[in-house]
């Protein structure tokens, strides 16, 4: 009997998630609890969406296909400790990556627009309490950054990673991750952000990276809706930009690209200080597991004394740090590409053929509503 291919696999968790993710859709855009509070409604879809369809459901069967347990399963799809000072470089790369998504989404929102498509306004929660800020929070940032995240990061690219190219693979998840959002105006920056966090994913051997940029770039827009209605710090932010827009659009035209320069100048430096980063912390493991293994304790031969793990590692640290060179084009900062590949039928490419279908047939379709 023939094996099933790597490919298929996958991309059959990724196609069966997205059925599902679209019949909750519809079904809750029928009506479906509509005698409910819409707060709850949200939480309700938002607890099927992200943490049924996008989590539980492509881990179980991730698990069943490939035979794995739980903490093998996690080790596989990337889920590997980062260190504090790489935490903080992430934070960072999602305020920027926020910014840049205004840029992305208003440039898009541009071209569209000039081909006659109007955003359907919406009703929009009226509701700013403190209690429906933690709501939103953990519904439309902390929820969707783990799950989304697990899905395509996790699930979508890791798993390909046997079967294509890794380049391959993150391009591939980046077009589901923006099909995914089944909207027009979010398909071109959520695929390009995908591009971004899926890059830096990457280039930290973790999706850790992945989840907290996609919390920030959530979490900073759901605050600032929120500012804005009850007067907190920044509230104005929306304004102020509008308002810089709408003024000497040359001056405010330059000052925009100024800003963008120097925005992707910081990220391309953030993400070499991440490499930088990650690339000693799987040394300082090295080193730790060699200590570890040792049978007797570590010598200094000229003093004869005992030296310590922590003595060692602290020794060895700025050798480590002085030595790692940065890489000198893109590629470099991929990881190695040493995955066994796998010859990709096109049997084995149906579900993805099936998958970025459905999107873009959803996609466009919202398209067309909109400019009716």
């Amino acid at each position: 009997m023939k094996k099933t291919s790597n490919f298929f696999k996958i991309t059959l968790i990724y196609f069966v998630s997205l059925v599902l993710f679209v019949g909750v859709r519809i079904l809750f855009g029928l009506g479906f609890l509509s005698g409910v509070e819409s707060s709850l409604q949200d939480i309700f879809s938002s607890s099927i969406i992200q943490i049924g369809i996008m989590f539980l459901f492509p881990f179980l069967l991730f698990t069943l296909f490939f035979k794995k347990k739980p903490k093998e399963t996690f080790s596989s799809l990337g889920f590997k400790k980062i260190s504090g000072k790489a935490v903080v470089i992430c934070f960072i790369i999602g305020l920027i990556a926020f910014f840049l998504n205004i840029a992305v989404s208003s440039f898009f929102n541009g071209i569209i627009g000039a081909f006659g498509y109007e955003s359907g306004s919406g009703s929009g929660s009226t509701d700013y309490s403190i209690i429906a800020f933690i709501l939103n929070v953990v519904t439309v940032s902390i929820l969707p950054a783990f799950c989304e995240e697990f899905l395509h990061r996790g699930i979508l690219m890791r798993g390909l990673f046997n079967s294509i190219s890794v380049k391959h693979a993150l391009i591939i998840s980046s077009l589901c991750f923006g099909l995914m959002h089944l909207n027009i105006v979010q398909v071109f920056y959520a695929s390009i952000l995908g591009l971004l966090i899926g890059f830096v994913s990457i280039v930290a051997k973790s999706i850790w990276p992945a989840i907290i940029i996609h919390f920030v770039n959530n979490f900073v827009n759901v605050y600032l809706n929120f500012a804005d209605a009850n007067g907190w710090l920044f509230g104005n932010f929306y304004d102020g930009l509008n308002s810089l827009i709408s003024g000497n659009y040359i001056f405010a035209l330059i000052i925009i690209i100024v800003i963008l320069c120097a925005l992707i100048f910081a990220l391309l430096r953030l993400i070499l200080e991440l490499l930088k980063v990650t690339s000693f912390d799987s040394f300082k493991n090295v080193i730790s597991k060699i200590k570890g293994s040792l049978n007797k304790e570590v010598v200094n031969y000229q003093t004869n004394s005992e030296v310590t793990e922590t003595d060692y590692i602290n020794d060895i640290e700025p050798i480590l740090v002085n030595n790692i060179v940065p890489p000198k084009n893109t590629s470099e900062l991929f990881m190695p590409d040493n995955y066994p590949k796998e010859k990709v039928s096109f049997k084995s490419k149906i579900f993805l053929i099936a998958t970025i279908f459905l999107g873009v047939i959803i996609t466009i379709s919202t398209f067309i509503w909109g400019v009716l």
